[in-house]
């Protein structure tokens, strides 16, 4: 680094670091006296180091900087969101809340009725407006959701299950939740119009940004295969990774220790922990948890403009008590559940030769309500599976109903009938009980106990305005 002077200043016993771009004469260390000149090298010695160190902070600092947007594409928004950090303990990711323009936190005695649940009016934006992602418009399909405010422990629609919360939060830390479960991930696709549509798409792509948070038998598998292969058409992106549960070579007992809180009627409970605990995380899995959790930061509600790091991320959910079944014949050991080291226990339990799928259905039940829903992952709550994959963020999620998932797949250049895992295809589950069983096998009791356990999926879908089958018994939920 060069020391420069202006031209017309008279050097001193000082070290002037001001100067002009047209100027490129070092400055020169003078002294009027020679008693001080060794006293003035020594200070002009320093000076210099600390200018040099300076300048190297200066480089590492620009090098964490966003590059340079060389593509014409409008820069990202920059949004306060809770930031997250490693725990050198566990290897996991912790977030601390972020006060931000959009969300305040309430405290003990806020005044709820004035609370923000977010912003869910649709764009006007005449370019998108008749999109599909254009929630609560009259072409969107989908509802927007604000997980953070929605498990709001003061005025979110969700408070009473903040606790449930706060327990899966322990069990991910520990790595003690969903063991021997699928990993959960967040597939991304940036499409423009050069995709090559393929044949079971009639109009070009748009041009957006996408991702999607895989809720369990909701479709799910069948939406990721297709972003997968929507990128080998052209489209940019990438699957990214929240979770990998950790592994366990114990079959988990069905004995339960309740941890949670019996107003919310225990909806999650945490099983009997493996005699051989799940090793601790990878140094790689941190680093997809770090780029995961700064990937997420980058949601945004539907837009004509994208910026480098902008994607839409969309869920989907389905009644239920219609998913609970499907849940039943997965987490028993159907295609890709196999190695969940509880599936045969679940056969065990409910499903014998001599009972019809009445019974065999009322035993689930009963067995969920007694073990909690975190027995297996794809009894897991609906809005919780969003709140976690979306790292209990502040951010909005587009969320479809189930029966649209034909015109996601159809978004993604796929077959929209395209079925990747049919629960009612021969073979495809354990038994020909769980092949044959239908919503028709609930009887009273328990759809009503069933309604119970998954409340919060109830209260979630009402607040979007979808109906579910446990409406009914709204009054005694």
């Amino acid at each position: 680094m060069v020391f420069r002077r202006r031209k017309d200043e008279t050097p001193t016993t000082s070290v002037s670091t001001e100067g002009d771009d047209s100027d490129t004469r070092p400055c020169v260390l003078s002294s009027q006296s020679s008693s001080f000149k060794g006293l003035n090298m020594k200070f002009g010695i320093i000076v210099l180091i600390f200018v040099v160190l300076v300048a190297s902070y200066s480089r590492v600092l620009m090098a964490t900087l966003p590059p340079e947007n060389t593509n014409n594409i409008k820069p990202s928004t920059p949004m306060l969101r809770p930031t997250a950090s490693i725990s050198s303990r566990t290897g996991e990711p912790e977030f601390a809340p972020v006060k931000s323009k959009e969300y305040t936190e309430t405290g003990p005695g806020a005044n709820c009725e004035n609370f923000d649940h977010g912003d869910t009016s649709p764009s006007t934006d005449p370019k998108i407006i008749d999109s599909l992602f254009n929630c609560n418009s009259e072409k969107g399909t989908c509802k927007w959701h604000f997980p953070a405010r929605f498990f709001d422990k003061v005025c979110g629609i969700g408070k009473d299950f903040y606790e449930e919360i706060e327990n899966i939060k322990k069990l991910h830390a520990a790595r003690e939740l969903w063991l021997n479960g699928p990993p959960i991930v967040i597939p991304r696709a940036s499409i423009t119009p050069k995709v090559n549509k393929g044949k079971f798409r009639k109009e070009p792509f748009p041009t957006h940004n996408i991702s999607m948070t895989h809720v369990h038998k909701t479709g799910g598998t069948s939406l990721v295969n297709a972003f997968s292969s929507i990128l080998g058409k052209g489209a940019k992106g990438k699957r990214h990774t929240v979770y990998q549960p950790g592994k366990s070579t114990s079959m988990m007992s069905m004995r339960a220790k309740r941890t949670s809180s019996s107003r919310n009627n225990n909806i999650t409970s945490s099983v009997t922990r493996p005699m051989n605990p799940p090793k601790s995380p990878s140094s790689s899995s941190v680093r997809q948890a770090n780029a995961t959790s700064k990937f997420l930061d980058g949601a945004i509600k539907y837009t004509s403009e994208w910026g480098t790091a902008d994607h839409t991320l969309f869920a989907v959910i389905r009644d239920p008590a219609e998913r609970f079944i499907s849940a039943i014949g997965q987490a028993t050991g159907a295609f890709g559940s196999s190695s969940n080291g509880i599936g045969k226990t679940l056969l065990n339990e409910c499903v014998h030769e001599d009972s019809d799928t009445k019974e065999t259905l009322r035993c689930f039940v009963n067995l969920v309500k007694t073990n909690g829903t975190l027995i297996e992952v794809h009894f897991t709550p609906m809005v919780i599976e969003i709140s976690f994959a979306t790292m209990w963020k502040d951010i909005p999620v587009a969320v479809f109903p189930f029966t649209e998932v034909p015109l996601l797949m159809n978004e993604l250049g796929a077959n929209p009938n395209d079925k990747k895992k049919d629960g009612h295809a021969k073979g495809y589950r354990k038994s020909p009980l769980l092949t044959n069983m239908t919503f028709s096998d609930y009887d009273e009791d328990s759809l009503l106990t069933l309604c119970q356990i998954y409340k919060v999926d109830v209260l979630f879908m009402n607040q979007l305005g979808f109906e579910t089958h446990c409406d009914k018994y709204h009054d005694v939920l």
